[in-house]
């Protein structure tokens, strides 16, 4: 029963990191629409510094959902 147990606990921590990673994804993609509509509007020096932020943010998210 232990073995059922320690695979259960194992698939559940699996599970809340691709949730994470998931989450870090959805995030991104908002980030994304936000630098769109800045783009649409024509505020380009906003939208350019706002895709730096989130292209280094993404980046250290992925890093540590990879851990």
């Amino acid at each position: 029963m232990k073995t059922q147990s320690k695979m259960t606990k194992e698939y559940e921590q699996r599970l809340q990191v691709f949730l994470d990673q998931l989450k870090a994804v959805e995030r991104s993609k908002q980030d994304l629409y936000e630098i769109m509509d800045m783009v649409v509007f024509r505020d380009l020096e906003t939208a350019l510094m706002m895709a730096t932020m989130q292209a280094q943010t993404t980046t250290g998210r992925h890093r540590r959902a990879a851990v």
